[in-house]
């Protein structure tokens, strides 16, 4: 046995073997040998530990925050009485509500949360669902209004909770990873329904045998829209490539990129391909991998050009007038039109409008469910009129600025960490600004898991800047 004698050590050197025995003092790297390589290191190092340990108790909030926007039944779009799976989407709502009211009333950094709700890019959110809480005083449907700017102020004290509780950039950073792995479960679902039940999870496309593929990919258990499959594995195949370029080029990220664009291929969803080709984009320049930008421009307009495949495949069976009318999209946005044009300034009241106004007038027919305009700015002008679309892409401006930012300063540095979340945050923002073109969900609609995980990110960034110039002024 080895007996450290520390009474009789000088201070300079038992600080040095203290740190120097730090790999034995740290339980995961057990069994360590000379070379730092081994089982300890091994399995200490591994993904799925690696987020064992850094679980908090808030991620509890986030994944049941999640749960409650799935879907496990289709749905006309009209509001109708209450059935089990609306009373699992409020009781999972109040779940979280209930227990950050207890942390708030058992005085968890309330003063910290009240904080970051009043500043950066959560204070404009929080801007523009006090209007839309305002809206319910003239709101078609007060009580609609009234339910869903609460479950958007859920969303946003979730965020300012989370920055609160974290103490480091790097313990928000892990949600990331939890996030990810959370919606890459439920493209896994959608797969397991390809075997399950695979009449419904592979849905025919209307003029089918002139298609190049004549399905598209849906999920059964949850449901979820072919476009909600294209949408989701457009964003996790950006965060793949993102990483892949920021971590060394390491080969499963270009494993789980391709993953995700098979995927995506079978969905068929042109909104989601415009929105991926917007977040490759800003990833490859903000990576500087101009050439491979260039390549790849060039590849795809030398496709289009010598090949008619991939237009039949984008136009999935259709004639082009449909395809310029945006799937019918530019007939539902002129009656929208006509509308806004009548309360410009404050709109019919929050998350009222489609549902309430322009799914009457059925412009894509009887049994279309209506869930939004398709169109993030449409959707607000239609609720809150420009009073709350002003607030909302103030906070996306915000957000992209701040990323942005951080990218900039680091340009050039092998800084690890927050520039590579960083580089994947704004790639993200990048497709679901291209998706808001197409659909009212990925920044309004409940639950925006992706669109608030970035807001705290680059409002965790903002504060740590503005802490960084406090010291350097002193």
């Amino acid at each position: 046995m080895i007996r450290l004698h520390f009474a009789s050590t000088p201070s300079h050197r038992l600080a040095g073997l203290k740190q120097s025995l730090g790999p034995v003092r740290d339980a995961r790297l057990k069994f360590v040998f000379p070379d730092g390589h081994g089982l300890g290191a091994m399995v200490g190092n591994s993904r799925p530990l690696r987020l064992r340990n850094a679980f908090r108790w808030w991620w509890s909030f986030w994944i049941v925050f999640f749960l409650s926007g799935l879907v496990f039944n289709p749905h006309s779009g009209v509001p109708a009485a209450l059935d089990a799976a609306k009373i699992y989407r409020i009781a999972a709502v109040s779940c979280v509500a209930f227990s950050i009211c207890i942390l708030a009333l058992a005085g968890c950094r309330i003063t910290s949360a009240l904080r970051c709700l009043c500043a950066g890019p959560l204070g404009w959110l929080v801007l523009y669902t006090s209007i839309g809480f305002m809206s319910v005083f003239w709101s078609v449907q007060p009580l609609w209004t009234a339910y869903k700017m609460m479950e958007y102020m859920i969303g946003l004290v979730l965020v300012a909770t989370t920055m609160s509780n974290t103490g480091k950039l790097e313990n928000y950073e892990a949600l990331f990873d939890l996030v990810w792995l959370l919606y890459a479960g439920l493209l896994l679902t959608v797969w397991a329904g390809v075997i399950a039940w695979p009449d419904a999870a592979v849905k025919q496309l209307k003029g089918g045998s002139e298609a190049t593929i004549p399905f598209r990919l849906a999920g059964v258990l949850p449901v979820v829209h072919p476009n909600g499959v294209g949408a989701i594995a457009a964003t996790l195949a950006i965060v793949a490539l993102a990483r892949y370029f920021s971590r060394g080029g390491q080969l499963r990220y270009a494993v789980y990129c391709g993953l995700c664009l098979a995927t995506l291929f079978l969905s068929q969803s042109r909104s989601a391909w415009f929105s991926f080709s917007c977040g490759l984009f800003v990833v490859a320049y903000a990576a500087r991998r101009i050439r491979l930008m260039m390549f790849l421009g060039l590849a795809v307009c030398f496709g289009l050009l010598l090949s008619s495949t991939p237009w039949q495949y984008f136009l999935r069976g259709q004639d082009i007038s449909q395809v310029i009318e945006l799937s019918g999209r530019i007939k539902m946005w002129g009656l929208a039109l006509s509308f806004i044009t009548r309360r410009p300034l404050f709109g019919y009241g929050a998350m009222t409008g489609t549902r309430f106004l322009l799914a009457p007038l059925a412009p894509f027919g009887e049994d279309f469910a209506y869930s939004g305009a398709d169109n993030v700015f449409i959707e607000v002008l239609l609720g809150v009129g420009g009073a709350g679309l002003v607030p909302l892409v103030a906070s996306v401006l915000a957000v992209w600025s701040t990323l942005a930012s951080e990218l900039k300063y680091n340009k050039g540095k092998n800084v690890g960490g927050v520039a590579n979340y960083a580089l994947e945050g704004l790639g993200v923002l990048a497709v679901n600004m291209g998706l808001s073109l197409f659909t009212a969900g990925v920044f309004i609609w409940h639950p925006p898991v992706v669109w608030l995980l970035i807001v705290g990110y680059a409002s965790l960034l903002r504060w740590r800047s503005k802490a960084y110039a406090c010291f350097a002024r002193a």
